[in-house]
């Protein structure tokens, strides 16, 4: 089984709320993390296996962890996430009246999926 790093895990218990973290319970984390994480990947190449595939798709992980009794995890691919961009952008076409065509495209960006535009001026 493949270790995870320590610090990444520690910074998620910190994000949680937690001031300071132990090392103790950071690699007590990083092991039951690394254990529940391969019995969801050995179920998810069965399952990839099983449809006669050799990838492992996002939605194999998804199956194998609702039957180890997560809820709803957030998996998404590239279309799902373009899907949900493109209705988002519809939304706010339908509701802005008046838009400047220029201005237009700045709110219909990409920023919309959650990037950041960071546009520089021209120097003459």
């Amino acid at each position: 089984m493949a270790e995870l790093p320590i610090a990444p895990i520690t910074k998620i218990v910190r994000n949680a709320g937690a001031q300071r973290v132990s090392g103790d319970a950071s690699e007590a984390l990083v092991r039951l993390l690394g254990a529940e994480g391969a019995r969801i990947a050995k179920k998810a190449v069965a399952l990839a296996k099983h449809a006669g595939r050799k990838t492992v798709k996002a939605e194999d992980i998804r199956i194998a962890a609702e039957e180890q009794g997560y809820k709803k995890i957030f998996v998404q691919n590239r279309k799902e996430i373009l899907k949900e961009g493109n209705e988002l952008r519809m939304k706010k076409s339908a509701t802005s009246s008046k838009i400047n065509p220029r201005r237009q495209r700045q709110i219909l960006g990409p920023h919309d999926l959650g990037f950041k535009i960071v546009r520089k001026n021209k120097k003459k």
